[in-house]
């Protein structure tokens, strides 16, 4: 996986390389059931794309938030 991750992060500039973290953000968080497996492709995408943790994890608790919100989850 981390040699596909590697070959996005090269194609995608750093706003894209952004938005593709957050899809995978809300498709983790949209069935409301956050495995730590899943946490972790989470930190490995934020680290090929040099997403810094810190922002990575709090795009990811303001995600999480938003898709509770609208399912209700």
């Amino acid at each position: 996986m981390e040699g596909r991750l590697a070959a996005l992060a090269e194609l995608l500039d750093d706003a894209s390389r952004r938005t593709a973290f957050n899809f995978a953000c809300v498709l983790v968080a949209c069935d409301g059931d956050i495995a730590d497996a899943e946490l972790g492709v989470l930190g490995d995408i934020a680290e090929v794309f040099a997403i810094p943790e810190e922002e990575a994890q709090d795009r990811f608790h303001r995600i999480a938030k938003q898709v509770a919100e609208v399912t209700g989850r």
